[in-house]
């Protein structure tokens, strides 16, 4: 639960009491996380063969592992259980560069077989605000001709000898072993992390420009426009993290990869490891890049993220506080739009089945976390409407794939 400090009209939220803790046993290509603050092992991060494999308990307590290998314009997750002492592929996703605006998304499932082909912005533009009232700006591009997507002699060699039917990538070698980590590793262990060590921020000091700030008062604008955007960005972070490990922990070990341990597409893996207790060498992990731009410069977007196709991958950008159509967006919204950035920064689109980005921000953000508290006045409306228990416990049924109506339960988060 977060701590109130009243400041002036309005409240922030300090973040002091979820931390997410780093093990003192983690090594050069391994990194044990606590993400709730128990001084208990969650996650376990293992750079193996170009490959960063995550091995965690998911929502139905089974020993789970989600593997992710670049290969230059294509991106491999595969998803297995540990069953009988065996990893067992359960779905693998393909992303695939298309002309640098658009990506191909290919999602297989497995026993039974099932294929999902997406046809995918590369950039996630978010013009909305937090909470979308339609599908009207979900991008949805018709799909190019197939034979221009064909993979070519060289990649397709690769893609062999990387993938197949059964114990893809090498996960399988980890067996049992890796997972005694989980629940060996003694409390003591575990120390807090300092998060600005881990994502690369430029321009969030400042949290708003105050001669643009027209639907404040003049006295409103000296308390908002000195406050520190940054350290708060920074520190919703643990929050979101926890909630979504208990509702989704395939997302939450593939978010907390990307931020604590990436070494996808880094030029120098070797030098991303772990140092002096909490902190990480600065060179070679392909950290997060946050920056805070002005309104202006967004446009009309309030964020902005790209994916694994990008050279610039993971890159979000978002607008500071500003007013918007007469409307002040503070900082729980801007907090809420980074999380939601963050799962686009992940691969996940609108229009994707099932629709995660909306319901796990909704489930799991700043407007749940603030309970309504300064949120821009049409979140402040979708907070206190008759039927905010039920959308929530819709959004939290969506995020955690557990969702019986699946339909019905869209249209609520919707």
């Amino acid at each position: 639960m977060n701590t109130i400090i009243s400041i002036g009209f309005f409240i922030l939220f300090s973040h002091a009491v979820l931390a997410v803790n780093i093990s003192t046993l983690s090594s050069s290509n391994t990194l044990i996380i606590d993400l709730d603050n128990n001084k208990k092992a969650d996650l376990i991060l293992t750079w193996k063969d170009d490959t960063l494999i995550h091995q965690y308990i998911n929502n139905k307590n089974q020993k789970a592992n989600l593997s992710i290998k670049n290969l230059g314009v294509v991106t491999i997750k595969e998803y297995s259980t540990l069953i009988n002492k065996k990893w067992v592929l359960h779905k693998r996703k393909t992303l695939k560069a298309y002309g640098g605006s658009y990506h191909e998304k290919v999602v297989e499932t497995f026993n039974p077989y099932l294929k999902k082909v997406y046809f995918l912005s590369s950039i996630q533009d978010e013009k909305l605000s937090i909470t979308p009232t339609n599908f009207e700006y979900l991008i949805r591009p018709d799909a190019p001709d197939l034979k221009e997507l064909d993979y070519s002699k060289d990649e397709l060699k690769v893609l062999m000898t990387t993938t197949g039917d059964c114990f893809t990538l090498p996960v399988y070698q980890q067996g049992q072993k890796s997972f005694d980590l989980l629940t060996d590793v003694i409390e003591g262990s575990f120390r807090k992390l300092e998060m600005k060590n881990f994502i690369e921020v430029k321009g969030c000091e400042d949290s708003c420009q105050a001669e643009e700030m027209t639907c404040i008062t003049k006295k409103k604008k000296k308390e908002l426009c000195n406050f520190n955007l940054e350290s708060y960005l920074l520190g919703s972070i643990s929050s979101k993290l926890d909630c979504l490990n208990k509702l989704n922990p395939d997302l939450a070990a593939e978010m907390a990869g990307v931020i604590f341990f990436n070494k996808v597409k880094s030029e120098d893996p070797n030098n991303c490891y772990y140092k002096d207790g909490i902190n990480f060498e600065n060179k070679g992990c392909n950290k997060l890049k946050l920056t805070c731009s002005d309104p202006k410069i967004m446009g009309k977007a309030h964020g902005r993220s790209n994916t694994t196709c990008e050279k610039t991958w993971p890159d979000i950008k978002l607008a500071r506080m500003s007013c918007y159509e007469g409307d002040f967006l503070g900082p729980a919204s801007v907090a809420q739009t980074f999380f939601h950035e963050m799962i686009h920064l992940l691969g996940y689109r609108h229009g994707e089945d099932p629709e995660l980005a909306y319901s796990c921000t909704f489930a799991c953000g700043s407007m749940i976390e603030v309970g309504g508290k300064d949120l821009n006045s049409f979140d402040k409306k979708i907070v206190h409407q008759e039927n905010m228990a039920s959308t929530s416990e819709a959004a939290k049924d969506i995020c955690s794939n557990s969702s019986s109506d699946y339909k019905s339960d869209l249209e609520k988060v919707m």
